[in-house]
């Protein structure tokens, strides 16, 4: 019987291990390309952006600078991935490095921000 307590108890403390790890976040830069001129005023581009990439999961910051055209994210490796975080900044409707969005997704901009 000991034993078996034993037992159970370094089993549920070898199972939680993961839960207590803190987890290693990983960080990558994006070139996008914005084609109106107002976006450093209104923000509107980065919000978007911003908010469609923090929807995904593992993703703990993304910051856009407008200016430069960069868009960096701190993410989890394990639980997101390179891919989808560019597939997220498509569907807000801009491109991603080399990786170009999709026109359904550009239609959806304001027109000044359109290609």
């Amino acid at each position: 019987m000991k034993k078996q307590i034993i037992f159970a108890t370094f089993f549920i403390l070898l199972l939680s291990i993961p839960a207590f790890a803190e987890k290693i976040y990983t960080s990558a830069t994006f070139k996008t390309k914005i084609y109106c001129d107002h976006c450093s005023k209104c923000g509107s581009c980065k919000a978007r952006v911003e908010k469609k990439v923090q929807t995904l999961k593992g993703v703990k910051s993304v910051s856009m600078d407008v200016a430069n055209e960069r868009i960096k994210v701190s993410f989890d490796a394990g639980a997101t991935s390179v891919k989808l975080i560019k597939d997220q900044i498509n569907k807000a409707g801009y491109d991603a490095d080399d990786q170009k969005a999709a026109p359904q997704y550009v239609e959806q901009l304001d027109g000044c921000c359109k290609q």
